[in-house]
C-alpha cells in the first residue's frame, strides 16, 4: 500500500485533511502530524519520513501560508528530487493567485526574517535564535518560486482532489526511486572512504541540497550505516565501534555495563546515536 502524508494548518484546514484522510484511508497508508507523529518523536526526523512518503498533498489555506511549521515542511520537501511528481496542491485560499495576496504573503515572511535578525543580535540563546532564524531564511528563499509554481500548476478542486491523487499514485515511480537510491549510495560511499566528514562538506562535495542531504544521512542513520556525532562529523558504524572502545579504555572501563548513568549519557552524546 502507497504512503500518502496531508500536509495542513491546524488552524484553518483540520477538517480539510480528516475528509481527505478518511476518503483516502481505504487505498493508502495516510500519514499527518496529529495522527501519525507519536509521543516525543523528533519533528525534523518526522520530516524525512514525509519527504520518504509516495505521495504528499498539501491543504493550501491562508493560515497555512503564514505557519512556521507548514512552511518549513515545504522548504523541506521543495528541495527533494522527486517533489514535482509526488506533490499536489489543494488550494482553500483562492486568493493566493492574486498578485496582491502574493505580495502580502511574501511580505510578512520578510517581517519575520528581520525581526529574527535583530533578535539575533539582542539575544543570550544564540544556538536556539539562529535555528529558528535559519528556518524562516530557508522559508523566505523558496517561497516566491513556490507561490509562482501554485500560481501555474492545474491544481485539482476540491470535487477532483481525490481522483487527482490516485491518478498520481499511479504514475511510473522508477526514475523517482532510482535518483534518490543515487544518490544515497553517493553519500555512503563518501561517508564510507572519507571518515570525519561533515553535513556542510558533503553539501559541498555533492552539490545536493542541505534538505537532502539531511534526508539521506537520516535514512542512513536509521539503517545503522551513518552516525552523526556531538561535534557534527557523520561517521560509519565501524568507527562507532571505535569510538566506544576508546571512551571505555579512557575510563579504564571493559564494558559499556560499567558505565555510570552520566557517563552512559555523555558517551551517547559523544557518538550521537544509540549504544
Amino acid at each position: 500500500m502507497q504512503t500518502i502524508f496531508i500536509s495542513y494548518c491546524w488552524k484553518d484546514g483540520t477538517v480539510y485533511a480528516e475528509d481527505l484522510e478518511a476518503e483516502l484511508a481505504n487505498r493508502f497508508d495516510v500519514k499527518r502530524d496529529k495522527s501519525s507523529l507519536k509521543c516525543n518523536e523528533n519533528i525534523d526526523n518526522f520530516m524525512r519520513k514525509i519527504a520518504d512518503c509516495d505521495n504528499v498533498v498539501i491543504v493550501l489555506t491562508e493560515e497555512y501560508l503564514r505557519s512556521k511549521n507548514c512552511m518549513k515542511e515545504v522548504a523541506y520537501l521543495s528541495k527533494q528530487p522527486e517533489w514535482d511528481s509526488k506533490c499536489v496542491v489543494l488550494v482553500i485560499y483562492d486568493d493566493i493567485y492574486s498578485l496582491k495576496a502574493q505580495e502580502d504573503i511574501l511580505s510578512y515572511w520578510d517581517k519575520q526574517k528581520v525581526s529574527m535578525e535583530e533578535e539575533l543580535k539582542n539575544t543570550c540563546s544564540t544556538f536556539l535564535c539562529k535555528e529558528e532564524y535559519e528556518s524562516v531564511s530557508d522559508v523566505c528563499n523558496m517561497l516566491e518560486k513556490f507561490l509562482s509554481e501554485v500560481k501555474h500548476r492545474n491544481n485539482p478542486s476540491q470535487i477532483r482532489i481525490v481522483s487527482e491523487i490516485i491518478r498520481l499514485s499511479e504514475r511510473n515511480r522508477k526514475h523517482e526511486t532510482e535518483t534518490v537510491l543515487g544518490m544515497s549510495k553517493n553519500i555512503q560511499a563518501i561517508i564510507e572512504s572519507k571518515e570525519n566528514t561533515t553535513l556542510s562538506e558533503l553539501e559541498h562535495e555533492t552539490g545536493f541540497s542541505k534538505e537532502v542531504i539531511d534526508r539521506l544521512i537520516g535514512n542512513l542513520k536509521d539503517r545503522s550505516i551513518a552516525i552523526l556525532d556531538s561535534q557534527g562529523h557523520i561517521h560509519t558504524e565501524n568507527r562507532k565501534k571505535e569510538m566506544i572502545d576508546s571512551y571505555l579504555k579512557s575510563l579504564g572501563k571493559k564494558s559499556i555495563n560499567e558505565l555510570s548513568i552520566s557517563q552512559y549519557a555523555e558517551l551517547q552524546s559523544k557518538i550521537g546515536g544509540s549504544l
